[in-house]
């Protein structure tokens, strides 16, 4: 309660300040907005507007604006000393942040004016220190929760919606980020490069000694030859010692070349061997570790679809299944290769990852438009409804009553986000495969986006204009 005494000193300080006439109006709407905010939204105190606006003044706007900024900026310095801290981050973030821009109330002004993308920006940290914690990902601390959101030295600006999210402290810890993991890419590079300069050290190497071993072997067969077309007939002795030499000379070769091998295998061998992926075909399908396939097309780029492949028309449900699950039983045809003694070609198993975690660039060409624009943009609208309920849950444990289950609650969220969609000629909407829903969600956000502008715009300049309304009759 520290901070609800500040405030009614600052209340105090207001009185104090009464006889002052010289109030601008830009300094009385952060004033009044900046209080309503931090006493609505922390302690649920109402305030008698009119009795406010009636004793403002600019000094205590300025110390009502620094108290609200600083309470903001507690969270953020307790998640910074305690980062590790997972249940105090959680809490935190439930009671003290906003999820979605929507707990602004422009009309009422109430709700907390912290924008909602440095929410998702500490949730993201949030997330990655359980993933430290369960021991899946190893991340750096200063990857941890940082109080970027508001600092102690930062302006203040409580009567601004959040609209637009805040570019500098948003930019600020996605550099962090970029650089870090730009210094594991480098490290990555150099020592791909160290290994591929010593392979090529060897390989330079067996050559030169098979080049040598090859013109040694020539010689020795040509001395051969040119004895038995002469006609000599070497005696036992001299025969004997040509084999013991030939002898001699075959076992130094075979220890050179087996040195060679070896080297060249030990770059390549162990646990290298056993972090690459198992090659089922060294052009078109490799299995990657996670148990779903890499595909490669003709100029060799790895694509998570293979060339050739459909997405099928089929009903939001299916969809949905194909987003969390992938296509686990999928059949790959082998092409048949100069190497096979097979005259057909053969079906593989070649599991393919679920769609959700697949990025545009490992997609071909031809299904780009198709998943971009026909699957994306509804099923990752439901995703975001329902993520709470996917976290942790590999594919493989994806039954159909959890499908069914996940399904169900992204729809109800998906009535509450978007009731246009169920209402009027929406209302066949059963009838809709995935492409037709994507479309229909695409059409709703940019309409409901275009809205929520113009009335946020209407809101502000109509209390702007009053505000200032009021100060000339002052």
């Amino acid at each position: 309660m520290t901070h609800v005494s500040s405030c009614f000193s600052v209340e105090s300080h207001m009185l104090s300040c009464q006889k002052l006439s010289n109030v601008k109006a830009c300094r009385i709407v952060n004033c009044h907005i900046a209080f309503e905010c931090f006493m609505s939204y922390r302690y649920n105190f109402s305030i008698n507007l009119e009795y406010f606006r009636s004793f403002a003044c600019g000094a205590a706007a300025a110390e009502i604006a620094r108290a609200f900024c600083m309470e903001a900026a507690m969270v953020g310095r307790e998640l910074r000393s305690n980062w590790a801290g997972l249940e105090f981050a959680r809490k935190a973030i439930g009671q003290c942040l906003p999820q979605r821009d929507l707990d602004w109330d422009v009309e009422s002004k109430s709700g907390n004016p912290v924008r909602s993308s440095q929410v998702r920006c500490l949730m993201e940290r949030i997330r990655s220190m359980e993933k430290v914690k369960a021991g899946d990902v190893a991340v750096l601390p200063m990857d941890a929760p940082a109080a970027y959101d508001v600092g102690d030295d930062s302006t203040a600006r409580p009567h601004s919606p959040p609209v637009e999210a805040d570019g500098g402290a948003t930019s600020q810890a996605l550099l962090r980020k970029m650089h870090a993991r730009n210094v594991q890419f480098f490290h990555l590079v150099q020592t791909m490069d160290s290994t591929i300069r010593t392979l090529s050290k060897s390989v330079q190497q067996m050559k030169r000694l098979l080049e040598i071993h090859n013109l040694q072997i020539r010689n020795e067969i040509q001395t051969g030859a040119n004895g038995l077309e002469d006609g000599v007939v070497p005696s036992l002795s001299i025969t004997m010692d040509h084999h013991s030499t030939t002898a001699s000379l075959v076992s130094r070769l075979k220890e050179e070349e087996a040195g060679v091998t070896e080297a060249l295998q030990h770059l390549t061998n162990e646990e290298d061997i056993a972090s690459q992926p198992v090659s089922m075909d060294a052009v078109s399908v490799r299995l990657g570790p996670d148990g779903y396939c890499t595909f490669y097309n003709e100029i060799g780029k790895a694509m998570d679809l293979p060339e050739g492949f459909e997405l099928p028309t089929c009903d939001l449900v299916d969809a949905w299944s194909v987003w969390l699950r992938g296509f686990p039983n999928h059949k790959f045809r082998m092409p048949k290769t100069a190497t096979t003694d097979e005259e057909q070609e053969t079906l593989v198993d070649a599991p393919i990852k679920p769609l959700r975690d697949m990025k545009l660039g490992s997609i071909p060409l031809t299904l780009k438009k198709k998943y971009k624009d026909g699957w994306r943009p509804i099923l990752q609208s439901m995703v975001t409804d329902v993520a709470h309920m996917l976290e942790g849950v590999p594919p493989a444990e994806m039954d159909d009553s959890f499908i069914n289950a996940t399904f169900n609650a992204a729809m109800e969220a998906l009535i509450h986000k978007a009731p246009a969609l169920f209402e009027g000629k929406n209302e066949r909407n059963k009838s809709w495969k995935v492409a037709t829903w994507s479309r229909k969600i695409r059409e709703q956000q940019l309409g409901s986006k275009g809205a929520q502008r113009r009335s946020l715009g209407d809101t502000a300049q109509a209390k702007e204009d009053e505000d200032v309304a009021m100060v000339e009759q002052l």
